[in-house]
């Protein structure tokens, strides 16, 4: 029988995102009130915000990985892997959201 894991979420990792997400839309609005962007910029901005999160959600969200006998498989959005158990040869334990899927 599978089992199934959920992704561990990093924190940092995901405050990056948010930010990365939200501090056009502050800027946005802050040279709105200052009179100084077109009201056009609001639909690019939904639009590349959009975009942005559906990069995320296609590539990265959700990830889960499922042992089923010998072989790993690793669920990352519409990105599917598949790794031979027997093939691990090592595994490090490390924080660096470099070298992990994890979120």
């Amino acid at each position: 029988m599978p089992r199934e894991f959920d992704t561990a979420y990093d924190r940092t990792l995901v405050g990056i995102l948010v930010g990365a997400i939200t501090l056009p839309w502050v800027l946005v609005a802050n040279d709105q009130i200052n009179g100084t962007v077109p009201a056009e910029a609001w639909w690019i901005l939904g639009g590349a915000t959009l975009f942005t999160v559906g990069i995320i959600r296609a590539m990265a969200w959700p990830v889960r990985y499922v042992v089923d006998g010998e072989v790993l498989r690793i669920h990352s959005g519409f990105v599917k892997y598949r790794v031979m158990i027997g093939s691990i040869t090592r595994i490090d334990p490390t924080r660096s959201p470099i070298s992990s899927p994890a979120w």
